[in-house]
């Protein structure tokens, strides 16, 4: 409908029942955000929020930004042109060869894949040579990065602004005691 008017389509799916970030969690954001997607949908919301609209979990907004770039990645679409479709490379490999040795492959699979910096994509081995960490420990270790990065937040209004809108409340915290 709303492409039919020519409007913008944004819909409030991607919640949860669940309480913390969980399988059912991540199962109930995807298909609902699969489903409004499929149907059209240009946007969606609700990134970190669990319960229901009940509550919100910072660990939950980082593992939501997670999958969302992946969704971001599917939606972009893949360009078909010449230099992409690569005719003279598939003939020079021909049936039977490895285009994993092309150069071409190389450069290209570079920007079409999607990596995660989260999902695990180890063996069972490597999972528990990093220390066998899930899913929310991982989300959790990268919140402590933000946090620590980026606190305390850096002020958006200049010193002698904060310290005249300071000197104001004081007198006005003065004044109205009085």
């Amino acid at each position: 409908m709303a492409r039919e008017l020519g409007l913008s389509c944004f819909a409030n799916v991607a919640l949860t029942d669940s309480n913390i970030p969980d399988f059912q969690a991540g199962f109930e954001k995807a298909v609902s955000t699969a489903l409004v997607l499929a149907a059209g949908a240009e946007g969606i919301g609700q990134q970190g929020i669990v319960g229901a609209d009940q509550g919100a979990s910072l660990q939950q907004l980082i593992i939501d930004n997670e999958w969302l770039s992946y969704v971001n990645r599917i939606l972009k679409g893949f360009e078909v042109n010449q230099e992409t479709l690569a005719l003279e490379v598939i003939k020079r490999v021909g049936v039977g060869g490895s285009f994993l040795r092309e150069q071409h492959t190389l450069r290209k699979m570079r920007g079409e894949l999607w990596y995660s910096n989260l999902f695990n994509r180890d063996d069972w081995v490597g999972w528990e040579k990093k220390g066998c960490r899930d899913l929310l420990k991982k989300s959790q270790d990268a919140l402590d990065r933000i946090i620590n990065k980026h606190y305390p937040p850096e002020p958006v209004i200049d010193k002698q602004v904060i310290d005249h809108l300071s000197e104001i409340e004081r007198k006005a915290a003065k004044n109205l005691s009085e």
